[in-house]
């Protein structure tokens, strides 16, 4: 793992290097996003408040030789009571695409680091996780392999704010109920799906977690389906995971997404 690491540094500390790099950081494309509320209440304990904000920031690069980068930071600030907890992500994200004559492949690293405040007695703690994923696509068949590791830490990394509304930033989730961003874990996943046609898909993926105490795989089928009929853009996701091995569970969700 330390040697796959120092290979990912060592190639884009070459690309930031480079003259192109250079130019395209003056050209990429820039986004943000500020939420911030304020309540007030009581109870029969006495009176409370409560502050929450998150500054969302995020910078596209333009395309370089078939390369994509992207980097995003979140900042999270939550007050109760004249006490505060503070949630800070940083994430980078590189993607290669390219095509033969008879397949596309495209191949992607990420990184991110967490820290975590408690409370202002509370030294803040850290965790890094690093996660690398390889696609192809042949005709109607799409399929990857992915892994990824988390760094040790006295937190799991879940309990920090996701990147507008992602539920994780590793490639190696199950369908479902994954629990790959806990400290000190490794995880792989391999997922295959079929596209009938343009509106319809039907997709499997297996995911496979381990820390020190244990090892948890997760199997779930899913299908993603355009409803145009219905309203255009309109994309209806369903899926059901359950684990293989460890503590039984399983889910399903449904899900309605619209672009407009």
């Amino acid at each position: 793992m330390r040697l796959l690491l120092f290979l990912i540094l060592s190639f884009f500390t070459q690309l930031l290097a480079s003259e192109s790099l250079m130019t395209a950081l003056t050209q990429g494309k820039f986004s943000g996003e500020i939420d911030a509320n304020y309540a007030s209440g009581s109870t029969e304990e006495g009176n409370y408040d409560t502050r929450h904000s998150t500054i969302y920031l995020e910078y596209t690069l333009p395309e370089i030789k078939g390369i994509d980068f992207k980097v995003a930071t979140e900042s999270q600030h939550e007050g109760e009571n004249h006490t505060q907890k503070i949630n800070k992500i940083v994430y980078g994200e590189a993607i290669y695409a390219n095509r033969t004559d008879t397949f596309d492949y495209t191949l992607s690293a990420n990184y991110y680091s967490t820290l975590y405040t408690p409370d202002a007695d509370t030294q803040t703690v850290t965790s890094r996780a690093v996660g690398l994923k390889a696609q192809i696509d042949v005709e109607h068949i799409q399929a990857y392999a992915a892994i990824s590791q988390v760094s040790d830490s006295a937190f799991a990394t879940s309990s920090h704010p996701s990147l507008q509304g992602t539920d994780t930033l590793l490639p190696t989730a199950s369908l479902l109920l994954s629990k790959n961003d806990t400290p000190n874990t490794r995880a792989a996943a391999l997922d295959v799906r079929y596209l009938f046609n343009k509106t319809i898909s039907l997709g499997s993926r297996y995911s496979v977690a381990e820390d020190e105490k244990s090892m948890t795989t997760y199997n779930g089928i899913y299908s993603s389906i355009m409803l145009h009929d219905v309203l255009k853009g309109l994309q209806m996701t369903l899926a059901y995971d359950q684990v293989e091995e460890g503590p039984f569970e399983k889910q399903w969700s449904v899900q309605f997404k619209s672009k407009f």
